[in-house]
């Protein structure tokens, strides 16, 4: 194929991140609002296929893109174009939402701050009760940079964060749950993935 070719492909492949995103996150959605066993277990189901779907688009831009990753982008730029989007799906579901962003900028992959964002979103909306309080955080600690939710219950027993663990496998990143602080942060490394 040539070159074009491939990045029109590509191109394509990166634009369907943001559908998936959002019917994972009404997955979330409906699997905390379902009133029987059975249509929480599709819900959830739902969510597994999305993560599947999610996997198979990196391995296809892997395939297609042979070349070096993007440029380091501003992080904070990202989450604050995504941050209206997961605000008001946290906001319909009854939880308050707030973002934090430092004031300079955090150089980092911007499509996996992305997801990792609406990955954390959806695990904290699938748990938080109406009239919780969310926060999503940008974190920098020189080597490595993350996305942190704020007020989330569960412990790193259970499935409360299952999109970001699943994430964290796919992107090779760390995923640190403090689950006495409701809090989980997915930690990228600023250096490239082999």
């Amino acid at each position: 194929m040539s070159a074009s070719r491939d990045a029109r492909i590509a191109a394509s492949l990166v634009g369907l991140r943001s559908p998936l995103a959002r019917i994972e996150l009404t997955a979330g959605q409906l699997a905390r609002s379902a009133e029987t066993p059975g249509a929480r277990a599709l819900a959830r189901a739902i969510s597994v296929a999305v993560c599947e779907v999610d996997r198979g688009l990196d391995v296809a831009l892997g395939a297609l893109s042979g070349a070096a990753p993007p440029p380091p982008a501003d992080c904070r730029r990202v989450l604050e174009a995504v941050w209206p989007r997961l605000a008001s799906v946290l906001r319909a579901r009854g939880v308050a939402a707030s973002l934090a962003v430092p004031e300079t900028a955090v150089s980092g992959d911007a499509e996996a701050v992305r997801r990792a964002a609406v990955a954390l979103v959806g695990d904290g909306v699938a748990r938080a009760e109406p009239g919780a309080h969310l926060a999503l955080c940008l974190c920098d600690e020189g080597e490595r940079y993350g996305v942190r939710l704020e007020g989330a219950p569960g412990s790193p027993q259970d499935a409360a964060f299952a999109r970001a663990r699943a994430l964290a496998l796919t992107l090779r990143a760390e995923l640190e749950v403090e689950a006495a602080a409701g809090s989980a942060v997915l930690w990228l490394s600023r250096e490239p993935r082999a």
